[in-house]
């Protein structure tokens, strides 16, 4: 005999695969259309737009994502998780990037290889310095503070901004 134990035996049991979250795209806020749910549905006039977006960390020292209500990023969805339990709540799974920072704390070298042919594909060996091109130019936009560093005209327009992270 043959016993059958459990739903439709023609459905298929293979659980539906859910869109892996595009992080990219929320590198700035945007609007989340999560997937519908009918335990969750709404009233056509009572429903519910989120975002997700970047937002900086109460240290100042990591960038994370969060969900937010508002169109600007700026209110969480949910008081004090920074709206990750939203996001769980619909997708059953962690945010990406909630609890780890978007922005890695690893350095890249910026002094010029020794060896011609790797600086910069040539194009930055013909200056007097041993800085790779891309680290100056960051160097420049960068906010800065150089109080201590014993050189004129030193640019201190970042030290308190800086004074106020923590790491």
């Amino acid at each position: 005999d043959y016993c059958w134990e459990g739903g439709d035996p023609d459905a298929d049991d293979e659980p539906e695969e859910q869109e892996e979250l595009e992080v990219q795209e929320y590198m700035e806020c945007a609007q989340i259309d999560f997937p519908e749910d009918e335990n969750r549905r709404l009233e056509e006039e009572e429903e519910v737009q989120y975002f997700i977006g970047p937002y900086c960390a109460d240290s100042g020292a990591e960038i994370l994502l969060g969900v937010f209500n508002d169109e600007f990023c700026t209110n969480f969805a949910s008081e004090g998780d920074a709206g990750r339990s939203v996001y769980y709540d619909y997708m059953g799974e962690a945010l990406p990037y909630s609890s780890e920072s978007l922005v890695d704390m690893n350095c890249i070298p910026c002094k010029e290889p020794g060896d011609a042919d790797m600086q910069n594909n040539q194009n930055d060996q013909q200056d007097e310095d041993e800085v790779v091109e891309m680290c100056e130019m960051v160097y420049e936009q960068a906010g800065k503070c150089e109080a201590n560093l014993g050189i004129n005209d030193a640019n201190n327009n970042g030290c308190n901004y800086m004074d106020g992270i923590s790491i």
